[in-house]
């Protein structure tokens, strides 16, 4: 708990419950007890500072709020897992702290490969408009086959058959050829 109220004190610049230093010592215990701390990126954005606020929103937010915890089951069992903690966030992995999801572990991966994902959807869009490519050329030529075979199919046969009255078979056997 402690650790979690230097942490708040660092990040958002005031104590959790507030100004727990009027009042005297049973007044403090029991702002202490009683009183839920407001989010660290809250404390941030009522000091003035939106930059920061929108910084510490979300991962440290979660991790201060599980330090500060009422009921000590409920709060990180020691420092190293604390530390554990910062450091994953630092890295931009999953947090302990956090309910684990699918989405919240997607955002956390495409934010540590950010140009790995960049490269592989680069990748895959070039690879499916070839892909596209290939098969509208595919379809054009199998089109342009079918308009040439008709042709020739015309030429041989209907065209032989106008061609034999007239006596000028020498012309198609050229044709053929």
């Amino acid at each position: 708990y402690a650790l979690g109220v230097m942490l708040y004190r660092l990040l958002g610049g005031g104590h959790p419950t507030g100004d727990a230093t009027t009042g005297g010592p049973l007044h403090q215990w029991q702002s202490v007890v009683e009183q839920v701390p407001v989010p660290v990126s809250e404390a941030a954005a009522r000091a003035g500072d939106r930059r920061l606020a929108r910084l510490l929103r979300g991962d440290l937010d979660t991790i201060v709020a599980k330090a500060l915890k009422k009921a000590p089951a409920e709060r990180y069992a020691n420092a190293a897992d604390l530390a554990d903690d910062l450091r994953r966030y630092l890295a931009h992995e999953p947090i302990a702290a956090r309910p684990d999801g699918a989405a919240y572990r997607a955002a956390k991966f495409l934010r540590r490969h950010r140009v790995g994902v960049a490269a592989t959807a680069v990748t895959t869009l070039a690879l499916a408009g070839g892909a596209f490519v290939a098969w509208h050329e595919a379809r054009e030529a199998q089109q342009q086959r079918a308009q040439a075979e008709g042709l020739i199919e015309f030429m041989l046969g209907d065209l032989t058959g106008k061609l034999k009255p007239v006596g000028r078979l020498d012309a198609l056997d050229a044709v053929g050829e």
